[in-house]
C-alpha cells in the first residue's frame, strides 16, 4: 500500500527616521512573545590487504523470534527478498530477526533499491486509501513507499509498501533509528565483512577550539560544494587515510564522535547565551522604543498647547483693540501679558521636547539595531546548534559510476558533492553497500562490512566484487578529509553504477533504485 506524505508636520529626514526605526523594530517583540521565544529556543594508512568473509549461509524461510538486540552499538540494516517474500534484519554479519514479508502486487511493485528509514509512525492511516490503518510505518519513500504491519495473504498483494507480521512490525519499530539502511532486492543478499586500504579510517583530533597539528583545509558545510572548488589539483591514490597517531605528550585526541558531541554542547551554550543577550536587547528595545513614543506623544501635546496658547493671545490683542476705556485696556493688557508669557513658556517646552525626542529617536533607532544584530547572532547560533545536532548522526557518501561523482549527506541534509574519477570507468561496478559498524584499534580505525546489491537481469557473481568495485573509485583529497573527520559507526559508502534517485532529496538519505 502507498501512503502519502505524508500630528504635526515632520520633516522628511525625520520622517525617514521613524520608518527606519519602524522597521528594526519589526523584530521586537513583546514580554509575552519573548517569553514565548525563549521556550522556543531553549528546545533547542595501511591496512591488511583485501580480507572477504564467506557469505553466511540463510536459514530456510521462516519466523524467527529471536530479540533484536539492544544493547549492540552495531548498526542494523535490513535486506528485503521479493522473490522469498521475506526479510532479514542483520547487525554487523549476523542475522538477528527475520520475518515474511508481503511486498507489491502487479501494477504496484515494490521499488528494488537501496533505501533508508525517513519517517516513523506507531499509529499511521493511509491518505491515498480511504485512511486504512498501516500500524508501525516506517517510510522508505516520500513518494509512498513504507515497511508497517498488515496482512500477509503468502503473496505479494500490497500497493508497493512492504507488508509486515505485526508482532514483526512492532518489535521493528522499537529497535529501529531513522536512518536504518533497507535494501529491497529480487534475490537475497547478505553483509559480509571486508577491509580494504580504500575503505575510510576515523581522525582524531584535539577538542573544538584548539588548532591541530598540520590542520587539514576546512570545508565549507553550509550546503553542496561545486565540483570546481572541490577538485584538487592532485588526486590520493586512496580513497581515505587515517590520522597520525597521537604523540605520547600529546592531549587525548578525540574520535570524531566524541568531537561531534563536545562541539555540540560548546555550540549549546553559546546558543544559551546568544538567546540571553537576544532577549535582553529586545527588552532594552521595548523600553527605547516606548520613551520614543512618549516622546513625540509630549511633542503632539504641546503643539496643540501652544496652539491654545496663541489663540488666547490673539483674542486678547482683539479685546485690547476694542476696549473702550483705560481702565479695561489696563486689565486686558494685564490678561494679553499672562497669556504670551504662557505661550513663550510652552515655545520653550516645545523646543526641549523636541530636543529629548530627537535624543530619543536616536536611542530607539541604536537599540533596535543592536536587538537586530543580537537576534541575527542568535539566528546564526540557531543555525550552528542545527548543524552540530546532524553532525553527531551517521555521515553517508554515495559513489555514482554514472554522474562521476561523490555525494555527502549526514542527518538528511546535503553537504557537498565533486567530480570523482573512476579506473576503467566504462565496466559496470554494480552496487555495494558498505557500512562502518564498530571502531578498532582504540577508535583509530573500523570494522566494515558490505552488502553487494542483487539486481534484475544480472547474474549472480556476473558485477564486481566489492573489493574489486571500491578498488576503482578515486576521491577528491578534499572530500576526503571532510568525511574522515565525521566517519563512526553507522556510516556508510555507497559505491553504484546508477546515480542517486529523484528520491533522494529534502529529509532523506540516499535512495539508489536499482530497478
Amino acid at each position: 500500500m502507498r501512503i502519502n506524505s505524508p500630528i504635526g508636520q515632520y520633516s522628511a529626514s525625520k520622517i525617514l527616521t521613524y520608518a527606519i526605526i519602524a522597521a528594526s523594530l519589526c523584530l521586537i517583540t513583546n514580554p509575552a512573545s519573548a517569553q514565548q521565544s525563549r521556550k522556543n529556543l531553549s528546545r533547542k594508512v595501511a591496512v591488511p590487504a583485501v580480507q572477504l568473509a564467506n557469505l553466511p549461509t540463510v536459514p530456510t524461510p521462516k519466523t524467527n523470534k529471536r530479540e533484536l538486540s539492544e544493547t549492540s552499538a552495531e548498526p542494523l540494516l535490513g535486506v528485503v527478498s521479493l522473490s522469498q517474500q521475506r526479510i532479514a534484519i542483520w547487525q554487523g554479519n549476523r542475522i538477528v530477526a527475520e520475518a515474511p514479508i508481503s511486498s507489491g502486487q502487479e501494477g504496484h511493485r515494490t521499488p528494488k533499491g537501496v533505501f533508508s528509514v525517513i519517517q516513523k509512525n506507531r499509529y499511521h492511516e493511509s491518505n491515498i486509501y480511504s485512511g486504512a490503518p498501516m500500524p508501525f510505518m516506517q517510510r522508505l519513500t516520500w513518494s509512498g513507499i513504507a515497511m508497517h504491519a498488515g496482512n500477509l495473504p503468502g503473496y505479494p498483494a500490497s500497493h508497493g509498501c512492504v507488508r509486515l507480521p505485526e508482532s514483526f512490525a512492532s518489535n521493528l519499530f522499537g529497535m529501529t533509528k531513522m536512518g536504518m539502511r533497507v535494501i529491497i532486492a529480487d534475490r537475497q543478499a547478505a553483509p559480509v565483512a571486508i577491509a580494504h586500504a580504500n575503505l575510510p579510517t576515523p581522525m582524531q583530533r584535539p577538542a573544538p577550539g584548539s588548532t591541530p597539528p598540520n590542520a587539514s583545509p576546512e570545508v565549507a558545510t553550509t550546503g553542496p560544494s561545486t565540483a570546481a572548488s572541490l577538485t584538487p589539483a592532485s588526486l590520493s591514490n586512496s580513497l581515505f587515510v587515517s590520522a597520525a597517531h597521537a604523540s605520547p605528550d600529546a592531549p587525548r585526541l578525540l574520535n570524531p564522535i566524541e568531537y561531534a558531541r563536545l562541539e555540540q554542547k560548546q555550540i549549546a551554550n553559546q546558543l544559551a547565551d546568544a538567546v540571553e543577550n537576544a532577549n535582553r536587547h529586545n527588552d532594552l528595545a521595548v523600553l527605547a522604543s516606548a520613551a520614543h513614543r512618549q516622546s513625540l506623544d509630549d511633542v503632539r501635546r504641546l503643539t496643540a498647547d501652544l496652539k491654545r496658547d496663541v489663540a488666547a493671545v490673539d483674542a486678547a490683542r482683539q479685546r485690547l483693540a476694542a476696549a473702550r476705556d483705560d481702565e479695561e485696556r489696563s486689565q486686558i493688557g494685564a490678561n494679553l501679558h499672562m497669556a504670551e508669557e504662557v505661550a513663550a513658556e510652552t515655545r520653550a517646552e516645545i523646543d526641549h521636547a523636541r530636543t529629548y525626542e530627537a535624543e530619543t529617536a536616536d536611542e530607539a533607532m541604536q537599540t533596535a539595531l543592536a536587538t537586530k544584530a543580537a537576534f541575527a547572532e542568535r539566528d546564526a547560533a540557531e543555525h550552528r546548534a542545527r548543524v552540530a545536532v546532524r553532525a553527531t548522526e551517521p555521515v553517508s557518501v554515495f559513489v555514482s559510476r554514472k554522474t562521476r561523482r561523490v555525494y555527502v549527506r549526514q542527518g538528511f541534509e546535503p553537504l557537498l558533492e565533486a567530480a570523482i574519477d573512476f579506473t576503467d570507468e566504462n565496466t559496470a561496478i554494480g552496487t555495494h553497500v558498505f557500512t562502518a559498524t564498530a571502531p578498532v584499534d582504540a577508535g583509530r580505525a573500523m570494522s566494515w562490512v558490505v552488502v553487494t546489491v542483487p539486481e534484475t537481469g544480472k547474474e549472480e557473481g556476473a558485477t564486481q566484487s566489492a573489493a574489486e568495485a571500491i578498488a576503482r573509485v578515486t576521491l577528491p583529497t578534499e572530500v576526503r578529509d571532510f568525511v574522515v573527520g565525521k566517519l563512526w559507526t553507522g556510516a556508510s559508502l555507497i559505491v553504484s553504477d546508477h546515480a542517486p534517485s529523484h528520491e533522494t532529496g529534502k529529509g532523506t538519505d540516499f535512495v539508489v533504485i536499482t530497478q
